[in-house]
């Protein structure tokens, strides 16, 4: 599969935010974008099998000192998700796969129980080597490409998302989640 362009990006997370109007509003969850979103979730429900495989293959293929968890907690991000956890280190490997586009994201955690700190560009090697496997695997079982950092804090305009500032919602939080730290 081809990285899909940026605009390409922004338009289809428009295509599940409504513009203009925010998570607070009371017309929200009456629009047609909200819809899609849900619908998005009912479907990945429905077809959970490649998810599934991707869990299957990560507890087969975890290097011993790591340890899997699945995060996903449907209709409140945006992704599926799963952490490797490195035994006897604070630092976690998180993988998303978007359930609204060909897209799958990858990142570090330190520290662990509430409000680690997020990894997303330098990471250390117990999180590089557990994002590598997932990678691998996400790869393999989906065939999508991985959103890079400069695309994934790309801002949609005209989107407002929780969690995130006026007019500044990103790719990251609209395609995979506003919280990457929530539920470790």
């Amino acid at each position: 599969m081809t990285i899909p362009s940026l605009a390409s990006l922004i338009a289809t997370a428009q295509q599940f935010y409504p513009l203009g109007i925010g998570p607070w509003d009371e017309r929200y969850t009456e629009t047609p974008e909200y819809g899609r979103a849900r619908e998005a979730w009912r479907h990945a429900l429905q077809n959970k099998e490649p998810w599934q495989r991707v869990l299957a293959l990560l507890r087969e293929r975890a290097s011993p000192p790591y340890r899997v968890r699945e995060l996903t907690v449907p209709y409140m991000h945006q992704s599926w998700r799963v952490a490797l956890l490195r035994e006897g280190t604070p630092y976690i490997a998180v993988g998303c796969v978007s359930v609204l586009a060909p897209v799958y994201f990858c990142y570090g955690l330190n520290g662990l129980g509430h409000d680690p700190e997020v990894l997303l560009q330098q990471q250390p090697q117990e999180v590089a080597e557990g994002a590598a496997t997932i990678e691998s695997i996400i790869q393999e079982v989906f065939r999508y490409e991985p959103l890079s950092v400069d695309v994934a804090l790309a801002i949609v305009p005209g989107v407002e998302i929780e969690r995130c500032p006026p007019h500044g919602a990103t790719l990251l939080a609209a395609l995979i989640s506003n919280d990457l730290n929530h539920y470790v």
